[in-house]
């Protein structure tokens, strides 16, 4: 249960999630006892997982833990996700549209094979696709709207499937 609410929240962070610090913008950490707490996100200072815990410290010093399996849901209220026009550079390395419907094209690439992993947020392989020119479109059809991550020569890159 813990490595469940460390994936989602690396997954925003990590997903360029645009937007996250400013007014009337919160997370809000629901228990299954029904309770929930509200947190202003520009009030927070740091969120850990150290030892099968979720430690919320705040900027003004307050701490606040959660034991994962109290923990029904958290959301990001006011959040607005990505930006449609996001796209991914690492060098000359270029990956778009992101979010993607039907196909993402891969620039860049030398002119060897490559395997291009992608893998679902909880760490399952979605697919591999096997690619051998400068430029690569990869039909991702077959995969369910969400957040992937796409391992190119040993480097995670992010897409969304919308």
């Amino acid at each position: 249960m813990k490595h469940k609410y460390v994936i989602t929240f690396l997954a925003l962070v990590s997903l360029g999630v645009t937007e996250m610090n400013g007014q009337g913008k919160k997370m809000i950490i629901q228990l299954k006892t029904g309770e929930s707490s509200a947190y202003a996100l520009e009030e927070i200072r740091t969120i850990t997982f150290p030892e099968s815990t979720l430690l919320l410290k705040t900027k003004s010093n307050e701490e606040k833990a959660f034991l994962p399996d109290e923990i029904d849901q958290i959301v990001f209220d006011g959040v607005s996700g990505l930006n449609d026009s996001y796209c991914q550079s690492s060098g000359t390395l270029l990956i778009y549209p992101n979010p993607a419907k039907d196909y993402l094209t891969i620039d860049g690439l030398e002119n060897t094979a490559v395997a291009i992993r992608i893998y679902r947020l909880d760490g399952t392989l979605a697919g591999v696709h096997i690619v051998s020119s400068f430029k690569n479109t990869i039909d991702i059809n077959p995969l369910a709207a969400g957040f992937y991550i796409m391992q190119i020569n040993g480097k995670p890159y992010k897409f969304r499937k919308s």
